[in-house]
């Protein structure tokens, strides 16, 4: 499915391919075992710095239109409808694209320009309206998956978005979204959600969670036994300090604690087992709440632990549950008649494509690879890096990703437990 179609139907978290990526990760949709999965991927700090020292320009293009890109039915798509396009499936990323990539991104994005084209024009043809009710429900729930504030404010950075903007491409999305319902009588039942539940079980489960907070003394690799042992004695007088009467555990961590989460008074949120490095994660899940424990030792460092909080593991209901299988279900249903829609309308339509009038702007890749110009698994793993930061974002912090030695430094307002507590990054 291509990245514009999702944007278009999927629903306001489909808008952008990150924003999609943020969606699968609600609860309901992944196991929380497979959530710790995903949170064991590279920490986006050593992506985000390289990022800052690339000298590519912050507003030009990996490739871009310098005049019309194709007619379509005797009508032009714009260079500036195909560079909106081009912003919109690159974001404000600044990591330069190798020029062959970009050649291959800029084929597809003038078919992805072309199809959109067409499907605008039934937009238009139609008459579809939407009200303002549910512009604002969308964005209001578009806005909810979301963490918190902060994760949704790093996310329209990244994506060079504005409020208005949001509202644009949204409105775009629920029009084509009515436009196939009408078109190709799409429909999800109650009856549809209760069997995909009774199927799909493991989607459901939710593992026992513990929260905690935590004060970290970090380590080097080759520290000496002298710094080792210099940093185990603090975090052993941290310890008797936090457990005094009266003690303040997160001013303590904001004192002393050297990771992000420092910031938060050391508060790591919910997470799972699977979520730390296994000597953190025995000894968190062994406390009691309220308690603080003696300095644990990771390969990240010491960390006096205080847990705070426990969930039992628990299955989410099929009412808990229904709302995001709807979606969902509707979602899949939406992508297969887009597919055809499309299909059936490039075969009727006149089309005349002009890729001359697209330029790369990428540098052409060294022999060996040139520096800081990233390949193809290297461009993939900077969407795990920016998935994992978005989600760490959040209150359930994973570990092992801001802290975690995995990484090449802390995570910007991330606070995953992950590095600190060992995360398991």
């Amino acid at each position: 499915m291509h990245r514009w179609k999702r944007f278009l139907i999927v629903s306001a978290a489909a808008l952008i391919g990150l924003a999609a990526a943020c969606d699968s990760n609600k609860s309901g949709d992944k196991s929380e075992e497979s959530k710790a999965k995903q949170a064991k991927a590279e920490s986006p700090e050593e992506g985000d710095k390289k990022d800052e020292s690339a000298d590519k320009k912050d507003d030009e293009l990996p490739y871009e239109a310098t005049g019309p890109v194709a007619k379509v039915n005797g009508n032009e798509i714009t260079a500036e409808d195909f560079n909106e396009l081009v912003r919109r499936m690159h974001g404000n990323s600044r990591r330069p694209l190798p020029a062959s990539l970009a050649k291959r991104f800029k084929g597809k994005t003038l078919d992805q320009a072309i199809e959109k084209h067409l499907i605008d024009n039934q937009v238009e043809e139609a008459g579809i309206e939407i009200s303002e009710e549910d512009i604002k429900a969308e964005m209001k729930r578009f806005k909810d998956r979301f963490p918190n504030e902060k994760a949704f404010q790093s996310f329209m950075k990244f994506r060079n978005m504005t409020e208005e903007k949001m509202r644009s491409q949204i409105t775009e999305s629920l029009k084509v979204k009515k436009l196939l319902k009408e078109k190709k009588g799409i429909e999800v039942t109650e009856e549809d959600a209760k069997k995909y539940y009774e199927n799909n079980p493991k989607e459901f489960e939710q593992s026992e969670q513990v929260k905690a907070s935590h004060i970290l003394l970090k380590t080097k690799k080759d520290a000496s036994d002298e710094e080792v042992e210099k940093a185990k004695k603090k975090a052993q007088d941290l310890a008797k300090k936090a457990r005094k009467e009266g003690a303040d555990f997160a001013k303590l961590a904001k004192e002393n604690s050297e990771g992000p989460s420092a910031k938060k008074g050391g508060d790591l949120g919910y997470f799972t087992k699977e979520r730390m490095v296994k000597e953190f994660s025995k000894k968190a899940f062994s406390m009691e709440n309220g308690e603080i424990s003696d300095p644990v030792k990771t390969r990240f460092g010491f960390h006096v632990i205080k847990r705070t909080g426990h969930k039992e593991a628990s299955t989410k209901s099929f009412e808990e549950a229904k709302s995001d299988i709807l979606s969902k279900l509707e979602s899949k249903e939406l992508r297969k008649a887009m597919d055809a829609f499309v299909k059936e309308l490039k075969k009727d339509a006149e089309i005349e494509k002009m890729p001359d009038n697209i330029k790369v702007n990428a540098e052409p890749k060294k022999q060996g690879g040139g520096k800081g110009v990233p390949s193809i698994k290297g461009l993939e793993g900077a969407k795990k890096k920016l998935k994992l930061k978005m989600k760490n974002q959040g209150g359930s912090e994973s570990a092992g990703s801001e802290e975690s030695g995995s990484t090449s430094g802390e995570s910007e307002g991330s606070g995953s437990a992950g590095e600190e507590s060992g995360g398991s990054n």
